[in-house]
């Protein structure tokens, strides 16, 4: 079990010989807290990948900026400010008008960018998406698991285009223009992916997976502990698995039929299919040639595999809880942009609580921090020089993480891929003849 905040301020607070006289316990936990955000942010090494569908989508949408606050979740202000803020409208000819100068003809005005597909027509805004708030910085951008490029809004403007509606593959990304936390892409993707689609998402966890893919289960569970026909056969005595090895036939609550022709008879059909033989008991297959074997996935997803594809599981909360439970959420590369992201803690950690997003073997990196704290602040209890001793160790502690981080960019595979055109006003590189001798030749 990891190391809680308590433990490590009960050490703390035994090397400043203090019982929370000069430096109080909440002190000690706000430079704790700090001390957190400042290792992750410096050292940069706890990255995660994020999955966008494209069109962009928000969690919510609003006229005003104050609306942010009471609406949860990722936010895009679809409307645009006239008349130095104190206006809000949707088309760019009521700016016009609003500022007395001559309108002209604007394009569509929509809610949630995904309504772009629907219309397919142009709109008068950027093709925004919006980063949660735990992301620190981007590492890398692909579209379709193809490496995108960064490039900055100047060299766009150059070309005297209204480049964020222009369509087609993405090669480009850059920063968003409007909001922190949120970057766009050059050039845009008009049409509508979306990897899953989660039926009934409210609660529970997913029980059928459907789609263009194939999709088989497997389960530990390879035997039944009991069979049934009906729910009248179950009881207090049965216990373990039970299997009901009959079918309910759609038009009474009254038949339990063995056999698809059965159900069929009941249903009043006049044509039926054969049947194979069904077993009650796995032992039961051994003797039986020819029939199916029942498979029990038991209850939630554990491991999804593919020869075709990798599934990566990821905790998209700030990382502070361990990855328990179910999976809430699918996501795909293929036909979307992903990120690589670096992130930090989105929220104060309390004493019950454990720094979950380093080793626990680099918590005494947070320690050192808050001793340095203590020691530089102002007051009793100042000494200089041991807090410029523990700040040089918590430095350390973040270049060792950062190191960390490091060893799996030299783990990388690289190969050869298709480099986009550059669309930039840059000069071009000299190329020799092909005739031209090489070094080799003197």
């Amino acid at each position: 079990m990891a190391t809680t905040v308590k433990t490590d301020l009960d050490r703390i607070q035994a090397v400043l010989h203090d019982g929370g006289v000069i430096w109080t316990r909440s002190e000690l936990l706000r430079w704790y807290n700090d001390g957190y955000g400042g290792l992750l942010a410096d050292s940069q090494a706890v990255r995660r990948f994020l999955m966008f569908d494209v069109p962009p989508r928000s969690v919510s949408a609003g006229t005003y900026e104050w609306e942010k606050s009471y609406a949860g979740g990722t936010f895009r202000k679809f409307t645009k400010t006239a008349l130095a803020g104190t206006q809000e409208v949707t088309g760019e000819w009521e700016v016009e008008t609003s500022e007395s100068v001559t309108p002209t003809n604007s394009a569509n005005a929509v809610t949630h960018l995904w309504e772009q597909a629907v219309l397919a027509q142009t709109i008068d805004d950027h093709y925004r998406f919006f980063l949660p708030k735990s992301h620190e910085r981007v590492v890398r951008v692909a579209w379709n698991d193809k490496r995108i490029f960064g490039i900055s809004s100047k060299e766009l403007d150059q070309t005297g285009s209204r480049w964020w509606q222009e369509s087609g593959e993405p090669e480009f990304w850059l920063l968003g223009l409007d909001r922190d936390m949120s970057f766009e892409i050059f050039e845009i993707e008009a049409s509508y992916f979306q990897s899953f689609s989660i039926q009934g998402d409210d609660f529970g966890v997913a029980r059928l997976f459907s789609g263009d893919r194939s999709y088989g289960t497997e389960s530990t569970y390879f035997a039944n502990d009991y069979a049934y026909t009906n729910a009248g056969d179950t009881g207090s005595w049965s216990t373990g698995l039970g299997w009901r090895f009959t079918r309910e036939a759609s038009d009474t609550d009254r038949s339990n039929c063995v056999f698809i022709w059965e159900e069929q008879m009941a249903e009043g059909a006049t044509t039926f299919t054969d049947s194979g033989t069904i077993c009650t008991y796995a032992w039961e297959y051994e003797f039986v040639s020819g029939a199916a074997v029942v498979s029990f996935a038991v209850g939630m997803v554990r491991v999804i595999n593919s020869p075709d594809r990798q599934y990566l599981p990821m905790a998209y909360d700030t990382g502070e809880l361990p990855q328990l439970g179910t999976t809430r959420e699918f996501k795909s590369s293929k036909d979307a942009i992903s990120v690589l992201e670096t992130i930090i803690h989105t929220r104060e950690i309390e004493e019950d609580d454990a720094p979950a997003l380093i080793p626990e073997k680099l918590q005494k990196y947070l320690r050192y921090y808050v001793l340095a704290t203590a020691f530089g602040r102002q007051g009793e209890g100042q000494n200089l020089e041991m807090s410029k001793h523990y700040m040089g160790r918590f430095d350390q502690g973040a270049m060792f993480l950062k190191t960390l981080g490091n060893l799996t960019a030299h783990d990388r595979n690289y190969a050869r891929g298709t480099s986009p055109i550059l669309h930039r006003s840059m000069p071009r590189r000299p190329r020799l003849p092909a005739e031209y001798p090489a070094f080799g030749d003197y």
